[in-house]
């Protein structure tokens, strides 16, 4: 799921490498989640998709799987993320997307 436009590579990240792999390896499923936790409603849509996208390229390859599942920051429809948030998800392959809201979907 490569990301379009700046290199995701200089992004720091909440996990070591170390961390990220001894939960995979303990049974937890990963997802991403943006690589700066903004909040996307409202930014440009290369920003958005760069967010989505590199948060995905970067935590893949740590656990040496592909990354399925998708949490919106802060996660409340209409107001942290919009419609200009999920067409990036569907078109970058995730399987799923969360919310913070009952019934969002």
């Amino acid at each position: 799921m490569p990301a379009t436009g700046p290199s995701c590579e200089s992004q720091r990240l909440p996990l070591s490498l170390q961390q990220a792999r001894e939960l995979h390896r303990a049974g937890m499923q990963g997802g991403a989640h943006t690589v700066s936790h903004p909040i996307l409603a409202g930014l440009p849509s290369d920003d958005v998709r760069r967010e989505i996208g590199c948060s995905s390229e970067v935590l893949g390859p740590l656990v040496g799987q592909r990354i399925g599942l998708f949490a919106y920051p802060d996660g409340k429809p209409g107001q942290n993320y919009d419609d200009d948030a999920v067409a990036p998800v569907h078109e970058l392959g995730f399987d799923a997307a969360v919310s913070t809201a009952w019934r969002a979907a």
